[in-house]
This record gives C-alpha cells, sequence and structure tokens, in this order.
C-alpha cells in the first residue's frame, strides 16, 4: 500500500511538472507572438529549468534568441535541438534554423552544410533548397570577390615594385649622368687650366698674336745688330792682321 501511494505521489509530481512545462512554454508562445522576445525567451528558460531535455522549450528559446540576433546563443539552441529531436523533420527543422543562424554570422560554409544536413533529412523541403542556393552563390561570390581582390593586391604589389624599380634605375642613371657631368667639367676644368696656363694672362687673341710679332721683330732686330757687329769685327781684323815680321 505504501509502495504504491509512493508511486502514485511520483506520477502526480511528474504530471505537475510536466504541466508546469506546458505553461511556461505557452506564455512563452504568447510573449513571442506579441514579439516580446526577451519575455519569451525568460519563460522558455523557465521550461527549460524544470527539464532541459524539453525540444520544444529549447527549440523556441532558439526561435527567441534568433529574433534577438543572438545568433551564437541560436546556433547553441538549436544544435541541442538536433539532438533532443525524435524524428526526421523535426531533426531538418532544426538544421534549418541553424543554417539560417550561420547566415546571419556570414559563416556560410557552416550554412551550407546545415541546410545540406535539413535536405538528406528531408529532400522536398524547397524553402531550405532555396536557402541553400543563396547561400552557395553567395559563396561563390564571396570566393570570387577574394581572388580578384588578391589579384588587385598583387597586380598592385607588381606595380609599386615596377614603379620602384623604374625609379631606382632613373636615379641610377641621373647618378651616372651627375658623375659624367663632374667627369666632363672636371675634364674641361683641366683643359681649360692647361689652354690657361700656355695663354698670357689676360690677353685676347689680338693681343697675343701682336705680342708674338713684337717678339719676332725684336729678334730680327737684335739678330741683325749682332750681324753687324759680327762684320765690324771682321773688318777690323782684316784691317789689323798684319804681320809684324
Amino acid at each position: 500500500m505504501r509502495i504504491i501511494l509512493f508511486i502514485s505521489a511520483i506520477f502526480i509530481c511528474f504530471l505537475t511538472k510536466a504541466q508546469d512545462e506546458k505553461v511556461d512554454i505557452a506564455k512563452g508562445n504568447k510573449f513571442y507572438n506579441q514579439n516580446q522576445f526577451d519575455k519569451a525567451l525568460e519563460s522558455y528558460a523557465a521550461a527549460i529549468g524544470k527539464n532541459p531535455a524539453n525540444l520544444k522549450a529549447v527549440y523556441n528559446s532558439g526561435n527567441a534568441t534568433y529574433r534577438l540576433k543572438k545568433y551564437d546563443d541560436a546556433v547553441s539552441n538549436y544544435k541541442e535541438a538536433v539532438n533532443l529531436a525524435e524524428n526526421k523533420n523535426q531533426k531538418a527543422e532544426a538544421f534549418h534554423n541553424l543554417g539560417n543562424s550561420y547566415m546571419k554570422n556570414n559563416k556560410l560554409d557552416e550554412a551550407i552544410d546545415a541546410y545540406k544536413d535539413a535536405l538528406r533529412l528531408n529532400p522536398t523541403d524547397e524553402e531550405t533548397r532555396y536557402n541553400l542556393a543563396y547561400a552557395l552563390k553567395k559563396k561563390q561570390n564571396q570566393d570570387k570577390n577574394k581572388k580578384d581582390q588578391n589579384k588587385d593586391q598583387n597586380k598592385d604589389q607588381n606595380k609599386d615594385q615596377n614603379k620602384d624599380d623604374q625609379e631606382n634605375k632613373k636615379d641610377e642613371n641621373k647618378d651616372n649622368k651627375d658623375k659624367q657631368d663632374q667627369k666632363d667639367q672636371k675634364d674641361q676644368n683641366k683643359d681649360g687650366n692647361k689652354d690657361k696656363k700656355n695663354q698670357p694672362s689676360g690677353m685676347n687673341p689680338k693681343q697675343a698674336e701682336k705680342l708674338l710679332n713684337d717678339v719676332n721683330k725684336a729678334d730680327a732686330a737684335t739678330k741683325k745688330k749682332a750681324d753687324k757687329n759680327d762684320k765690324d769685327k771682321k773688318k777690323k781684323v782684316i784691317v789689323n792682321s798684319k804681320k809684324d815680321w
């Protein structure tokens, strides 16, 4: 008799607890339909506190956190819902919403995998099929943009490198030109100094030519005078060259 009463008490407590869970979920659904997602989440959390394995409470918590844009929390709820699901349809719906949560976080690879898992369980779900196609297209565009970006980046790097090489070559040519100009200037200065050394200081070509003519005339006069002196000497010798016997 005591055993029967004990079992009855346990059964009554279980029914009461299950009833409380349903009440919490019902309250949560009411708040959810009124777009009061914070309050809905509190009610679902109360149901989960009574029974962590309550699929409806966990799944609906995922919906509420999704609406609150808490996508990481939504991912956790939907993953748990996948584990708690009792049939393919429940599991497929959890995977579908899991994919939506990943999409909101721009985790395209994870979203694509989740949609594929949903379609494996429910191949006739056109909404999931559409979301998968959308995710694949977005992934394709993302990869293309990334590839183009890397291509443009490499192109800019090569352009900058070529520009640097051209600038370095230009600078090198300029340095070589400067060196050549310095050498030419040095040679010119050397030749100029040489010419200047050979020319009388402060004279133009006409003055130099006049001076040269004057020198030649002076040399001619000197030579003429010298020849005259020699002639006179010869005359004297001849005149006075008388031998004394």
